[in-house]
């Protein structure tokens, strides 16, 4: 039975990370970075405060880590204006679904990107309707892949964690639903989902449309 259903943002409904990536080394270029893609590729998930961190691990505590930060996302921000959000197969039947078999389900979003990020992404999308609450990992004592941000929503909705559902993409991100003791359903996006993680998952799916069968199941709604 669920109580909660969380959906990450970045890389699982809007098809983000690729975006991201590209504005990662483009701006590593201009600054003169060593950038690399096992670099990103470790901090796909993470918060803004964690990545920030990482940067002057892999740059130097020289860096300017939050200026570099605001540059990547002000980039990758200005593209999306210019072509818009690209959304991840599957999810507008998804949330469809759920609007219809699961109305007093909430449906919310924990992400490692800021909130304002999520609102602004979200409603360029025409998604933030579908969702009842949002959560940067930034705003919890822990980002992903610590469960704090996913344990959070479930104590504001008062919902044990063996009764959610989190719907993720990222390795940092499946780890910290598991880490909670929550149902996963994992939708890989750049990065494949470790084996030791794949076989804790509730299912593992090539993209949201392949995973709508499997919330059903867990809704009880496929009988």
């Amino acid at each position: 039975m669920l109580g909660l259903i969380v959906f990450d943002m970045d890389g699982l409904m809007i098809d983000s990370e690729r975006l991201t990536m590209q504005a990662y080394f483009d701006m590593g270029k201009e600054w003169g970075l060593p950038v690399s893609e096992e670099q990103f590729l470790s901090i796909i998930g993470k918060n803004s405060r964690d990545v920030k961190d990482q940067y002057r691990r892999d740059f130097g505590e020289n860096l300017d880590a939050d200026r570099f930060y605001r540059e990547i996302g002000a980039l990758r921000d200005r593209r999306v204006r210019d072509d818009g959000i690209p959304v991840k197969k599957g999810l507008r039947d998804l949330l469809a679904m759920l609007e219809d078999e699961a109305p007093d389900i909430p449906r919310t979003v924990a992400s490692g990107s800021d909130e304002e990020v999520i609102n602004r992404h979200l409603g360029a999308a025409g998604l933030r309707r579908y969702f009842t609450d949002v959560l940067s990992s930034r705003d919890v004592p822990r980002g992903k892949p610590a469960p704090d941000v996913f344990l959070t929503l479930c104590e504001r909705f008062r919902v044990p964690p063996e009764e959610t559902l989190v719907l993720e993409d990222s390795p940092n991100g499946i780890r910290a639903g598991l880490a909670g003791n929550m149902q996963v359903i994992a939708v890989p996006d750049i990065q494949p989902v470790p084996d030791d993680m794949a076989g804790n998952c509730y299912a593992v799916v090539p993209d949201l449309a392949a995973a709508i069968p499997y919330v059903r199941r867990l809704l009880g709604s496929d009988q």
